[in-house]
């Protein structure tokens, strides 16, 4: 049985999703040439990203920085902010839920199978 995923982690991939399409705007790329730059003969990747729908492969990250003209490292640091929020709280010191006014992702969600423990919550506080 699939795991749903939770209302917080969908939020944070629609507002990537929201953020990536102002990008690819602002590079005056459309969903099309952009899956054509990307090697994909379709654009329902490109849509379901920008949905918050599906991630983006890790192997694929620097393709679509460049092929919307955003510098690597803002491209992944946007990624893990609202794709990945617990690996960019340990980057950053930074909690995207706390700054987005979201409540985390639970345990057990699709986008979280390990959850935000109260471990963790116990070791941001010292």
């Amino acid at each position: 049985m699939a795991t749903l995923l939770s209302p917080t982690a969908h939020t944070m991939r629609q507002r990537f999703g929201e953020w990536l399409k102002a990008r690819r705007e602002d590079a005056g790329v459309t969903q099309l040439d952009l899956s054509k730059l990307l090697g994909h003969s379709y654009v329902s990747m490109v849509s379901q990203v920008e949905r918050g729908r599906s991630l983006i492969p890790s192997p694929d990250l620097m393709a679509w920085a460049g092929a919307i003209k955003v510098k690597p490292k803002d491209f992944a640091m946007q990624y893990l902010y609202w794709c990945h929020p617990e690996v960019s709280t340990m980057l950053t010191g930074v909690d995207p839920f706390e700054k987005e006014g979201l409540p985390p992702i639970p345990k057990g969600s699709a986008a979280n199978p390990g959850g935000h423990s109260a471990a963790a919550k116990k070791a941001k506080k010292k």
